[in-house]
């Protein structure tokens, strides 16, 4: 079955959102999935939440805002 022309429209405009919030790891790929695997996250976004509580916490005060809703 051939994709129409709006199949194609709807999937790149899905892709151009998805992209907006990719972070590239580069080298870091194989070490970042280790300590998801680690720490038992199951998706990556559990890690990044993580890690960025974690580093507000180190100083003692929020030095990023909040996540979280």
């Amino acid at each position: 079955m051939m994709s129409s022309s709006k199949d194609t429209q709807r999937r790149r405009e899905l892709d151009a959102r998805r992209s907006k919030s990719r972070v590239r790891l580069g080298s870091c790929l194989q070490s970042w999935g280790q300590l998801k695997e680690k720490l038992g996250f199951s998706l990556h976004s559990e890690l990044a939440q993580h890690l960025l509580e974690r580093c507000n916490t180190c100083s003692g005060k929020p030095q990023i805002p909040s996540l979280k809703a």
